[in-house]
């Protein structure tokens, strides 16, 4: 991840299956908090067509390389 946004990131830290079952009951267990609708002034001020051409680059896929399938993450849209 290139630029300032590599910089945040923290140290990856080692989990187990056991870490996060443990993390799942303890969310479970948190009442329900909607999250907010509201998109960052970026997103809201864009048009349709500068959201169109919004691309995803395929090889920064998690799990592009090492699995039959990959997951593209994209934010939130103006319209949905």
């Amino acid at each position: 991840m290139p630029g300032p946004a590599a910089a945040q990131q923290p140290a990856p830290r080692p989990f187990s299956f056991a870490t996060v079952e443990h993390l799942a009951a303890l969310r479970a267990r948190q009442p329900y908090a909607a999250r907010s609708s509201a998109l960052p002034r970026t997103l809201r001020r864009i048009t349709y067509a500068q959201y169109r051409s919004i691309r995803f680059k395929p090889q920064d896929a998690l799990w592009h390389h090492d699995s039959m399938f990959d997951v593209q993450f994209y934010h939130r849209g103006f319209a949905f």
